[in-house]
């Protein structure tokens, strides 16, 4: 098999075209371009293969698996992710989707005399995101939630999830938990209508999604879990795809804060711990002791003259990232191909080299290369410019800022 590197300059495909049918459900910052993803399961998977994802986000691989007639198994760590993923990936009938949809949206009036459920625990803070009118008007969709039958669960959480930053006071230019500065001209959203609006638009995608299915879908698995410990047996996968977590990666219990208070009261710590990447790295830092050499040592050293905390999480996720890589290595078949699509990043100043890092990891597993292309990235996809010293996005740009790298790279790996 072999890949036009033509065929991976998707630079023209930007969240509106690549936003379509299931993948519209709930946002999801730095997620896969759908196109690519089907494009490389195409290419190095055959019909009734499964396809497994490690870091399966929004469930973008998996839904394409399973459009591409391949059997989809994914983790993810972050109970959002997880929710998004068994909501993309369920095939309802139509017609029985569509009349629990209109039940729903008919108790939405009728049962407003219930007691709405609130996450007391979480109070103080949704007081900080919501209006007290907000608070109770989504605590009684909380509670009518309760009442959807299991089969359809997923489906209306996951809708009550893509609403609550419409409904709250987090500015809407930022991907990161900002309260809007002008919150009082913020235009909030009632929920009730929101949640009518965003079933209705759900119900189409999914028929758009899966109607036109000729044959039953494949089987899917979806698992949350961590990565560096799969549930899955040994030499059980045929393909991997995945894009792992950079060091310098969004915390993803930050950027889903609000569905974690509303649904997951109490984890928001526990979450953003357990995250690949995650820059928490406690009261105590104490600089780390790294068998390994080169760019990996090379890194956690400048990181941790520069600042101490950075080196000690640089140290924690190329760990974790080895873990991971050799659970990737252990349940890929011997014939099997593993794709990632990685990019360059850049944390307090020292470049982080992250499709280096992973192909020398790889390669001392053993794994061969037997491709590894650039994809140029919209500019719609990211903001422009980064700050120097802390890696950080920025939309702006000053004498001191450094542009975004504008490339990912594909590398695809055979396990002999």
């Amino acid at each position: 098999m072999t890949v036009s590197s033509s065929r991976l300059d998707l630079h023209d495909v930007d969240r509106f075209t690549s936003s379509t049918g299931v993948h519209s459900y709930h946002a999801y910052p730095m997620r896969l371009v759908p196109q690519l993803a089907r494009m490389l399961i195409d290419e190095f998977s055959h019909p009734h293969d499964i396809v497994a994802d490690p870091f399966m986000g929004s469930g973008t691989v998996l839904v394409e698996a399973l459009l591409a007639g391949r059997n989809a198994w994914g983790v993810d760590v972050n109970p959002v992710a997880d929710l998004i993923t068994r909501a993309k990936t369920s095939s309802w009938n139509a017609d029985e989707l569509s009349e629990t949809a209109d039940w729903f949206c008919e108790r939405l009036t009728t049962s407003i005399a219930q007691t709405p459920v609130i996450p007391w625990s979480s109070l103080e803070r949704l007081r900080w995101w919501f209006s007290e009118e907000n608070i109770e008007r989504l605590g009684r969709i909380l509670r009518l939630l309760s009442d959807v039958p299991g089969d359809f669960q997923p489906f209306f959480t996951c809708a009550f999830s893509s609403i609550l930053k419409r409904c709250s006071y987090w500015s809407p230019h930022s991907i990161k938990p900002i309260r809007s500065a002008r919150r009082h001209r913020v235009h909030v959203l009632d929920p009730i209508q929101t949640i009518r609006v965003q079933i209705e638009s759900m119900r189409q995608a999914h028929s758009l999604t899966w109607k036109t299915r000729s044959e039953p879908l494949r089987s899917v698995r979806v698992h949350r879990h961590d990565a560096r410990a799969l549930p899955w047996p040994d030499e059980s996968v045929d393909f991997i795809l995945t894009s792992p977590p950079y060091l310098t990666a969004y915390d993803y219990a930050d950027v889903f804060e609000l569905p974690l208070l509303w649904l997951w009261p109490g984890t928001l710590m526990t979450t953003r711990s357990q995250i690949i990447g995650t820059r928490v790295v406690g009261r105590r830092v104490t600089k780390p002791v790294l068998s390994d050499i080169g760019t990996r040592r090379r890194i956690v050293e400048e990181l941790y003259v520069r600042h101490p905390a950075s080196g000690v999480a640089a140290a924690r996720y190329f760990k974790d990232l080895d873990q991971c890589l050799t659970e990737m290595v252990r349940t890929l078949r011997h014939g099997g191909r593993l794709a990632l699509v990685l990019g360059n990043s850049m944390l307090r100043g020292v470049a982080v080299p992250n499709t280096t890092i992973v192909e020398e990891l790889l390669e001392s597993a053993g794994l061969q290369r037997i491709y590894r292309g650039e994809r140029r990235i919209g500019a719609r996809s990211l903001p422009p410019w980064r700050d120097p010293k802390t890696g950080r996005f920025r939309s702006t740009g000053d004498g001191s800022a450094v542009p975004v790298y504008r490339t990912e790279s594909v590398i695809i790996y055979r396990k002999p």
